[in-house]
């Protein structure tokens, strides 16, 4: 959701504050009055658990409450809270949370990584935004500090390649763009559909972005490739600057798109969709999930009501899968929880099941090294809405995106992205990995299809050994009996298809997947 965020903070107004603060740090000192600066961290005992120094785990969870964050950094630490973390205690060995205010700051981050690091935190957990996180992680690993990270919210597609101590809990952003292009071609289909009845028109999107925001620019370039190869064409492209957004608006009305995808935060999406009230009411308008906050509803208003907006989003909290979290977060908060919520919940969730295995390994208070091992052997979550695990390799979560219709009563369930096939008759499908090759850090499979009434829009999967989807996509021509045909097919997040991978169709019995036969590699 959040992976690159730039401010631009006054100096002298900072300066001022600064000053202001270290004089009356100063007079305290000299008055013999010092205390610690109470807002940087507060902790969280559990006092039902151990109180001595090796009867704790510290955890320190760096998370915006000041800053252009701190509504989202202030429901993910109620969604930490929800989890019971602070009250974790298990053969002894207890929990002290400590909350660390970063004040949405990279800086900021830092400096309070550092104090986490010297009150003796195992692990830490944050922050909202990737820079931040990034800038958390780095330093730990440089200065050599045992202490695992956790993060909860940050989506930077590469952010956990070279950070070896860095966890992520949320889908990342390149996996998110390829499945809002995916869930955007259905949505437009079914648009097209409703009015038409006929045949299916070609498929034309606009796409209104930021181009200051990295997150907004790497998610429009993801989701532009996906949705091309799913055969739409991206007839326009218009970037948002300030608060006045007619000028965009009308700038896309005039390209006639069947729909607009637009990938920023939820501040800028609904000053837009104000501005796009009339002119968009005929277009199915995507968001990300950087859309996800009451934010939205309360400013855009009534225009959510007159307008076809959907989200793909990691949580959705009407659905019934989340009914028990949802409890009880209202019952603490007397609110409905966001997907900032819901992924700190699942962040706790899966701390408090590590802590569990690294405590009765070590039989006793665990390593920091010793707590990251078991947050990556854990085999299952039970996450807020779904049950997620870490993959070992990747340290990134195997969760998947879901579609939420936004309208001014909030987010609404649509459906999955992840879906598994359906166990219902089908013909078998066939096929071979022809090639597997890397381009631009990811992997590509050539699939070559010999078999007879292929349609072009039939949908098709690459699952893994596991049973993860790793690829989903539609051929792009039609396949004729006795004839070759080979379908050059991005792999999600990074995947290759490894032995065990398969191929099948929507619709097709579970049993009647083919296991997929790699071919010798092609040079090219």
């Amino acid at each position: 959701m959040f992976w690159v965020y730039v401010m631009f903070v006054p100096l002298s107004r900072f300066s001022r504050v600064l000053v202001l603060g270290l004089a009356l740090t100063g007079f305290a000192l000299l008055a013999g009055h010092a205390a610690p600066l109470s807002l940087a961290h507060t902790p969280e005992r559990n006092a039902c658990a151990g109180t001595k120094e090796n009867e704790e785990v510290r955890i320190g969870a760096i998370l915006p409450r000041g800053g252009p964050f701190t509504i989202l950094g202030e429901e993910s630490l109620q969604g930490l809270r929800t989890s019971g973390l602070a009250e974790f205690e298990h053969n002894g060995v207890g929990v002290t949370l400590e909350i660390y205010d970063n004040n949405s700051e990279s800086f900021v981050t830092r400096r309070r990584g550092e104090q986490a690091l010297d009150n003796g935190c195992r692990v830490i957990v944050g922050a909202i935004s990737s820079s931040n996180t990034r800038a958390l992680a780095a330093d730990a690993a440089r200065t050599d500090a045992d202490v695992a990270v956790v993060t909860p919210a940050s989506t930077y597609p590469t952010l956990t390649n070279k950070l070896e101590n860095l966890i992520r809990v949320p889908f990342d952003d390149r996996m998110q763009g390829k499945a809002a292009a995916e869930a955007f071609v259905d949505a437009l289909r079914a648009n097209d559909d409703n009015e038409n009845g006929e045949e299916e028109s070609a498929l034309t999107a606009a796409i209104v972005g930021q181009v200051e925001n990295a997150y907004s620019m790497r998610l429009a370039e993801t989701f532009q490739r996906r949705f091309e190869e799913l055969g739409g064409t991206v007839v326009a492209k218009e970037w948002i600057h300030g608060d006045d957004h007619s000028g965009v608006v009308a700038s896309v009305a005039k390209h006639e798109p069947q729909g607009v995808f637009v990938p920023v935060y939820y501040p800028e999406a609904a000053l837009l969709l104000r501005s796009a009230r009339d002119a968009w009411r005929d277009v199915v308008i995507f968001g990300s999930d950087g859309w996800d906050s009451p934010e939205l509803l309360s400013t855009a208003g009534a225009a959510l009501d007159e307008l076809t907006c959907y989200i793909t989003t990691h949580f959705v909290a009407d659905h019934d899968r989340a009914s028990d979290f949802v409890k009880r977060y209202r019952s603490r908060y007397d609110e409905p929880p966001g997907t900032l919520a819901g992924l700190s919940y699942d962040t706790g969730k899966l701390i408090k099941q590590a802590l569990r295995e690294a405590i009765e390994e070590a039989d006793g208070v665990p390593t920091a090294a010793q707590i990251r091992e078991a947050l990556l052997s854990v085999e299952e979550v039970a996450g807020a809405m779904d049950p997620f695990r870490i993959d070992a390799e990747t340290r990134n979560s195997t969760r998947r995106p879901v579609v939420a219709r936004v309208t001014g009563e909030g987010f609404r369930y649509q459906r999955d992205l992840s879906e598994a096939i359906a166990d219902a008759a089908g013909e078998p499908a066939v096929g071979q990995v022809r090639l597997v090759r890397e381009r631009n850090g990811e992997f590509i499979a050539i699939v070559s299809f010999a078999e007879p009434e292929v349609a072009e829009r039939d949908e098709w999967y690459i699952h893994d050994a596991q049973g993860q989807t790793i690829a989903t996509f539609f051929p792009r021509g039609d396949v004729t009996p006795n004839e070759v045909h080979n379908e050059e097919v991005w792999l999600s997040g990074g995947f290759e298809p490894v032995p065990g991978a398969r191929l099948a169709r929507r619709g097709d019995r579970v049993s009647d997947q083919r296991e997929l036969e790699p071919l010798e590699e092609d040079t090219e």
